[in-house]
């Protein structure tokens, strides 16, 4: 099955080469499957993400590759987190996740191989290869070895897109990806699911919101209990920040005490109900040595990609505090609306 035509292996070397070349993560999913494509020839490639939802975990297919046709790939604002595969169905799967170790079953005649993608918390994702015979010794060694050029690509955009403390989505990502996410596009495909080609033609919520908060009277924490303490309180907002939002929201770091979610919202209500949730939880947190913080947040609502994400602050949300308690308010049109 392994290609030895020098033309094709330096064709090979060629596509490795270009991975070295993009900025951004799908194009390196993109990149990977076409390089492996080229070296063993498979039928068809597939990436899968494991989700949570409370305790509940599922497969989000993020994208799909043929032979003889254009990729799929899922943007993951538009993933329907009911819709995917439960962890427990697919077994083989679920122990490549557990074993970090590659595995091999058998479906409708073909060999499908399921390696583990490791990052520094562990395994982060898996790449499925389809065959029409078992990959031998050489060609498993080969995919291994693109999978570790492409980690090391990873490694790096996690290095510029994230916060060194926090280890959220920084500002910098936040502007680059705001465009995008507002042209999210369902996943769809020559083998989509009927699920999938089914939310691809549904009418789906299209409205997208930015939520902006900051942690109130943060510099009296810093001069009261100097900076090691506000670090950790930084890392603690990132944390609840992280268990409450849903896996799809995009979490920012924005700057300081700022921190901004990207959120895909059905209308004004679950937005504000969104963002007044996390407002209350952070409320009853109890932050070690300083006790109780409050967060102010602010909402705007975007509709329109002309529409620019750097905007200054204050002209794009909105914050009312009504006495000592900091209340959620919208923003429509850079206008608040108080409740």
């Amino acid at each position: 099955m392994f290609k030895n035509s020098d033309n094709r292996m330096l064709h090979v070397v060629q596509r490795m080469a270009g991975l070295t070349n993009h900025r951004q993560r799908e194009l390196l999913d993109v990149a990977l499957a076409e390089a492996i494509m080229d070296a063993v020839a498979p039928e068809k490639i597939e990436f899968f993400t494991l989700v949570a939802k409370g305790k509940e975990r599922r497969w989000l297919l993020r994208g799909q590759f043929f032979a003889d046709a254009p990729p799929a790939l899922q943007d993951i604002m538009w993933a329907q987190f009911d819709g995917m595969e439960l962890l427990e169905h697919n077994p083989e799967r679920k122990k490549a996740y557990e074993t970090a170790k590659a595995q091999h079953t058998i479906r409708e005649n073909k060999t499908c191989t399921i390696f583990p993608i490791r990052g520094e918390q562990g395994v982060e994702s898996l790449l499925e290869v389809t065959t029409q015979c078992p990959m031998g010794p050489m060609e498993m060694q080969v995919v291994q070895s693109m999978q570790n050029v492409f980690l090391n690509m990873n490694a790096l955009l996690d290095y510029s897109e994230r916060d060194g403390l926090t280890g959220l989505l920084n500002r910098k990502s936040f502007e680059d990806a705001f465009f995008k996410a507002l042209a999210g596009v369902p996943l769809h495909g020559k083998e989509a699911t009927a699920y999938q080609q089914q939310r691809a033609t549904a009418e789906l919520p299209s409205t997208y919101w930015v939520a902006m908060l900051d942690i109130d009277h943060f510099k009296k924490v810093n001069d009261q209990y100097g900076h090691l303490i506000g670090d950790e309180i930084l890392l603690l907002v990132a944390q609840q920040l992280t268990q409450n939002f849903r896996f799809h929201d995009r979490i920012y770091r924005f700057g300081g005490e700022e921190f901004v979610v990207l959120m895909r919202c059905a209308n004004l209500n679950d937005a504000t109900n969104a963002a007044e949730r996390f407002r209350q939880r952070m409320q009853a947190f109890v932050f070690p040595k300083v006790g109780h913080l409050t967060v102010s947040i602010g909402l705007t609502q975007r509709r329109h990609a002309t529409e620019c994400p750097r905007t200054r602050r204050h002209g794009c949300l909105s914050r009312q505090r009504s006495g000592p308690k900091p209340t959620c308010c919208r923003s429509n049109q850079h206008r608040s609306k108080h409740p």
